[in-house]
């Protein structure tokens, strides 16, 4: 992601000016995945699948504790 930022400035879509946005776009890619595709599964009679991948997100969200805290460090100490 620390690659994505610098491609949209070059593009034009935002400016160096915009650290906030620039921010905001780096927190996105950390934190965790919504749960649509849970539903999805489940809607689709696909409950085993879904069964799994809730199980994995119980980990995923106890994780993201940490690595959004570190990838938002890393974020501030780039554009701030």
């Amino acid at each position: 992601m620390l690659m994505v930022n610098p491609i949209f400035i070059s593009l034009g879509l935002i400016s160096k000016d915009q650290r906030l946005m620039l921010l905001i776009i780096m927190l996105e890619s950390c934190s965790p995945s919504a749960q649509v595709l849970i539903v999805a599964l489940n809607q689709l009679g696909i409950t085993s699948a879904a069964s799994s991948m809730s199980y994995m997100y119980v980990f995923l969200y106890g994780t993201s504790i940490f690595t959004v805290t570190l990838w938002t460090t890393v974020a501030m100490s780039v554009y701030y």
